[in-house]
């Protein structure tokens, strides 16, 4: 059973420190409330330095700043500055705390116009069916924003503010 503070999943691929395309070990876990993802590294990469990138649905990816070298007990904040991420590509949300932009719907490395469009397809295709039956995963890539399990006028408010700052597809995904 997911922790009681459980908020999102999130897939963390360690990608080469050379070419961070190339992604080496990649596994998913739950996002807590706190800001943390628990995940298991293998022994055999310990030692060893890569970039941490962690992907959630909706939300542009981020990448660790620099390499990070893999220990039995690994611990990255993305969270306390900017400067942490690979471009400094998150966003503001309180005072000393800062996260993924959020609304990539479509999953094109950017927040558009687009993804309002798809996010009205969602919304027709929750309005017409219902919510999705299981083993399907809730609403796909992202569209139910605050993850209430409904997709609705309430996720936009979201999604406005990072229309609003121009966040390009496919150039806002800042790699290494």
């Amino acid at each position: 059973l997911p922790p009681s503070n459980a908020v999102h999943f999130a897939t963390v691929e360690l990608c080469s420190a050379t070419n961070a395309n190339q992604v080496v070990y990649r596994f998913t876990s739950i996002l807590t409330s706190d800001g943390n993802i628990v995940g298991l590294i293998p022994k055999n990469l310990e030692g060893s330095a890569y970039f941490i990138r962690v992907l959630i649905p909706g939300a542009l990816p981020v990448y660790s700043a620099l390499p990070v070298t893999m220990t039995s007990s690994v611990s990255y904040d993305f969270a306390s500055t900017a400067s942490n991420t690979f471009g400094n590509n998150v966003t503001l949300l309180a005072p000393n705390t800062y996260g993924m932009y959020y609304g990539d719907f479509n999953h094109d490395y950017g927040i558009d116009l687009n993804d309002i469009w798809f996010w009205l397809l969602m919304r027709y295709l929750y309005e017409k069916y219902g919510p999705p039956k299981p083993p399907v995963v809730p609403w796909p890539l992202g569209s139910d924003i605050p993850g209430d399990a409904t997709v609705d006028v309430f996720d936009l408010p979201m999604l406005d503010p990072n229309i609003g700052n121009y966040i390009i597809p496919g150039k806002t995904e800042k790699k290494p």
